[in-house]
């Protein structure tokens, strides 16, 4: 009877159909144990890490030319390290963000790059922080650092604060905490009597470090309302800081290598104070020319992170230098790494100019200027007061000129060639060629600065002076700490670190900085 039964079952439709469910079962239960047992932990780290990101793709600034199509200012291919706020909000995430930071820098300096420098606070040649603008520019800028819409916002004490308050604010815990927190034996942190912890600002860093630190996280602020666009850390940087941060990528969070361009100019001398420069945009800069864009119709197309014309013909033809930045839409990891590209849209390079002003006529002008003023006088109109007129004008820009030209290799703006300029009058290009170091004087060239460019000259790396320059640095670094005392065997050990960082090997002994020592 039972194989009846089961005779009766497997002519019946439902015992197939039952069949076929039992298996599909087993297979959704397969599946399932699969997906939540077996590869469970890995998909859902990947769901978690997966995050959609808007990269903002800068447009290539046109070109300018002369009247007869001769190239003055054009764009080269240069890579910029760009750092991007992917760390989760924690107890730890301004240590663990300063120190990546901190990481970086040090990357970048060891192979002869340098930090983006667009902050307006620099430390000046006494070790302390100075503003290097004044007037209306500083309210700005104060207004933008306390997070005011008008300077009128501004209270009294916001109005006066030095530049070491602002920085003691923008490194202090309410803004970046860049320094370290004071713990007990046990490991806790300590509170104070009104029970607030207790944090050194600074500590653990020089203050040329904390100012690169803060100058970073500031940047990177004035873009966090903005989805995944990150801040310039560096430009135009080597093909050696390029190769040392792909290798320590998995350790630098949110750094990236982006390709970019700088802008070059030919014949620098000649056209420096007519082309101008660029420079990162500010905010009244930012506001102002997406103001003349609206007005006209145009759809406000400036973020905080473009580069504008900042004099000259730059400044003058801006909305028509500057193009329309595109964008991409990709799929990163928490490390910042490409999974995927969803969308992109390219950038609208900006329209070529053509001045009125030849070349060639302006070149050979400027030469007759410089070796034989007289021949002026065969214009018509030109007399001998109007010519010496011409001359003393003439003498003034050719100094500027001049080191402008000589300094252009080291991204020293036309601001800062003034400056050097007003320091040392005449004998600014024999400073330059032959006592460089005498450039820690002036507020904005620390020592580490100066050191690059004197690099990159004739000097040598036992000149006496670049070991000066060292010694001094350590001992205003650690007077700037508290130190009233350093014993010699320390001041040489600091020095010798220094004047050899970069290098594979020594190229100043410590009995050479031993030397310069006692002589000083």
């Amino acid at each position: 009877m039972f194989r009846e039964l089961i005779e009766k079952l497997k002519e019946s439709r439902l015992f197939l159909m039952g069949g076929i469910f039992v298996v599909l079962a087993c297979i959704l239960v397969h599946r399932l144990f699969v997906l939540q047992i077996i590869r469970g932990e890995e998909y859902l780290e990947n769901y978690q890490l997966s995050i959609e990101k808007t990269k903002n793709i800068p447009a290539t600034r046109g070109n300018i030319y002369d009247t007869n199509g001769k190239l003055l200012a054009y764009n080269d291919l240069a890579y910029t390290v760009k750092i991007e706020d992917v760390y989760e909000s924690s107890s730890t995430k301004n240590a663990q963000l300063n120190s990546n930071i901190y990481t970086l820098i040090k990357m970048i300096e060891k192979n002869g790059d340098n930090i983006v420098n667009d902050f307006n606070i620099v430390v000046d040649d006494a070790g302390n922080y100075a503003f290097d603008v004044s007037g209306s520019t500083l309210l700005r800028f104060k207004a933008d650092i306390y997070g005011e819409a008008y300077v009128e916002d501004l209270t009294y004490e916001q109005q006066t604060a030095t530049a070491e308050e602002m920085m003691e604010y923008l490194a202090g815990t309410s803004r970046f905490a860049v320094g370290a927190y004071e713990y007990d034996e046990e490991g806790n942190r300590v509170r104070d009597e009104e029970g607030k912890y207790v944090f050194h600002i600074g500590e653990g860093y020089t203050k040329e470090e904390v100012l690169q630190i803060v100058t970073i996280r500031y940047a990177l602020y004035l873009v966090s309302y903005q989805v995944h666009l990150g801040a310039t850390v560096a430009t135009d940087i080597s093909e050696e800081t390029v190769a040392v941060i792909m290798e320590n990528m998995d350790e630098l969070q949110g750094v990236s290598i982006e390709e970019d361009t700088v802008r070059r100019y030919v014949d620098i001398t000649y056209f420096s104070q007519i082309l101008g420069y660029t420079g990162k945009i500010s905010s009244t800069e930012l506001e102002s020319l997406n103001a003349q864009l609206e007005e006209a119709g145009e759809e406000a197309k400036y973020t905080s992170s473009d580069v504008v014309g900042k004099s000259g013909i730059e400044q003058y033809m801006e909305l028509e230098l500057h193009g329309t930045n595109g964008y991409e839409k990709v799929y990163v990891d928490k490390m910042g790494r490409l999974l995927d590209t969803e969308e992109r849209v390219e950038p609208v390079s900006g329209n070529d100019i053509y001045l009125t002003i030849d070349a060639d006529m302006q070149k050979a002008t400027m030469d007759i200027l410089e070796h034989d003023p007289s021949r002026l006088l065969e214009i018509k109109g030109i007399t001998e007061k109007k010519l010496q007129v011409i001359e003393e004008s003439f003498g003034k820009s050719r100094a500027i000129r001049e080191i402008v030209s000589y300094l252009a290799p080291y991204s020293v703006s036309v601001k800062k060639c003034a400056k050097i300029r007003d320091a040392f009058g005449i004998n600014t290009m024999e400073v330059l060629k032959n006592s460089p170091f005498e450039l820690c004087r002036i507020s904005g060239f620390g020592f580490k600065t100066v050191d690059d460019i004197a690099r990159k000259t004739q000097c040598r790396p036992d000149d006496p002076l670049r070991i000066k320059g060292a010694l001094r640095f350590v001992l205003d670094e650690s007077m700037l700490d508290g130190h009233l005392y350093l014993d010699k065997e320390t001041i040489r050990a600091k020095a010798h670190a220094l004047l050899n960082e970069g290098y594979q090997n020594e190229v100043v002994s410590l009995q050479t900085i031993h030397s310069v020592l006692c002589a000083m």
